[in-house]
This record gives structure tokens, sequence and C-alpha cells, in this order.
């Protein structure tokens, strides 16, 4: 490795991958990230254009649900609370994505059972999905 061509932290970058590490673990929200505008080559973009995306996906599904209240460390209490498989101990065992997984399944499962309760009552429930199905 030709070290001309490392990539290495120093006082320069640290606040920038600080900030990246936070914005990865949900820990602070987009409004404190500052995106570049020119992206310097043809990675960059794309990594930006994915970024973009992602913020997109993230802000349709919290409008589809308005979770806007629930932060990551709601869901990590959720997840290892409800769940039958995971504890406060092991759910840190789990990738972001698995614990997100885990939590929208979950969650699938309680709505169908609140929908089948209210149905037995006489509810109308015109849109009910079983929870085994795909997930939007």
């Amino acid at each position: 490795m030709n070290p001309n061509n490392a990539k290495i932290v120093n006082k320069d970058n640290f606040e920038d991958i600080l900030k990246i590490f936070k914005f990865q673990n949900c820990v602070i929200g987009t409004k404190e990230i500052e995106i570049v505008e020119t992206p310097a080559d043809a990675k960059a973009r794309a990594i930006r254009e994915k970024l973009e995306r992602g913020k997109k996906l993230v802000e349709s599904v919290k409008k589809k649900q308005s979770i806007d209240s629930i932060d990551f460390a709601d869901i990590v209490s959720s997840v290892s609370t409800k769940s039958n498989t995971y504890n406060k101990h092991s759910v840190w065992d789990m990738t972001l994505y698995q614990l997100y997984d885990e939590y929208r399944r979950l969650e699938a499962i309680s709505n169908f059972d609140i929908n089948i309760m209210a149905m037995t009552q006489g509810a109308k429930i015109e849109d009910l999905k079983h929870w085994s199905q795909k997930i939007d």
C-alpha cells in the first residue's frame, strides 16, 4: 500500500468523519449534515445520489407511518423488549438492517393482531395485510 494514497483520519477531517458515523447510526439527522453540492468525482457523485435516494425513502416512510418521534434508542428498546429472540444484550449483535427489519416485522405483527381483534368486534378493516407479507 502506498502511504501517499492512504486514507488517514487527522485533525482536519476528524469532525467530518464523526458526523458521518453519527448520521449512519441515527444519532443526528440530515439537517446537521452538510452535503457538498459539487461532488469531486464519479464515485462521490454516486455516493451522494445513493444518500439522496435513501433520504427520500426515509421521508416517504415517515410520512406513511408518522414515526417522526421514534429514534434509534426507541427501536433498540422495542426490539429487545418485544422480540422472542433478542434481548438487551443480544440486540447489539444485529446489523442496522437486521434491527430495523426486526422492528418493522414486530410492528406488522402487532398491527395485524390489533386489526383482527377489531374485526372480531365489528370493525370494518379494508386493507388487512397478513404480518408475513412483504413490508413496504
